[in-house]
């Protein structure tokens, strides 16, 4: 197995700080890089991979709860609409037919697959919730998800998906940037599980706050 490793520095430096202190954590497996990251030509190649690593966030909560209750629990998403959004009811149905489809891991083979299948959007809205799940924030830019169209077989319209998906998916324009975001990982506006980072990041926020502070009060003391 190869990834082509050919992201721009910006790109590289996003995807480091969004997802190795959980990616990592989970994906300890052995591989090693073929060729020069600077010349574009760089692949990671995987030498061992271990399957019981090869399972989503769904998954694993899936098999928690069978644990807890000693009923199997299937994957699924966990839909949620917006306080005060409705859907029509031929979207209700759809919604219910499709929810009913089986789960198809983000890790799994679905090159034979039609593109253009139902099952190929759930593995998608799968993909992109796994990808969502393993940030730090739970929430990725959209053109940031786009590099990884080649490798997950994304279709030209996939940012359609997140609209589509309103019960799973916000999509933030913050910033005249379209952000993708995991609304069951937020309450209002407010991560409900913060990670660890967060309050290192915090802290290191406030620590140039109150530098930034003392300075501007020596400033205008040596002013006077």
């Amino acid at each position: 197995m190869r990834f082509k490793l050919n992201p721009s520095p910006k790109f590289r430096t996003f995807f480091i700080h969004q997802s190795t202190s959980v990616a990592l954590a989970r994906l300890l497996v052995k591989s090693r890089l073929i060729g020069c990251p600077g010349e574009g030509k760089s692949f990671l190649e995987l030498v061992e991979w271990n399957p019981e690593l090869a399972k989503s966030v769904l998954e694993q909560r899936a098999e928690e709860e069978s644990r807890l209750t000693g009923i199997r629990v299937r994957p699924n998403f966990n839909y949620k609409l917006p306080p005060g959004f409705f859907l029509r009811k031929e979207m209700r149905e759809w919604v219910r037919d499709w929810l009913e489809l089986d789960y198809i891991s983000p890790y799994a083979d679905v090159s034979h697959l039609d593109q253009a299948s139902p099952e190929m959007e759930k593995r998608t809205v799968g993909v992109f919730h796994e990808l969502l799940s393993l940030s730090l924030f739970k929430r990725i830019p959209v053109p940031i998800l786009g590099k990884f169209s080649e490798e997950y077989r994304f279709s030209n319209q996939f940012s359609s998906v997140f609209t589509r998906h309103s019960g799973i998916f916000y999509m933030s324009l913050k910033g005249g940037i379209k952000t993708a975001m995991l609304r069951e990982a937020y309450k209002d506006s407010e991560l409900i599980d913060r990670d660890p980072l967060h309050k290192i990041k915090d802290r290191f926020v406030q620590l140039l706050e109150e530098d930034g502070k003392r300075k501007q009060s020596s400033s205008s003391r040596e002013g006077k």
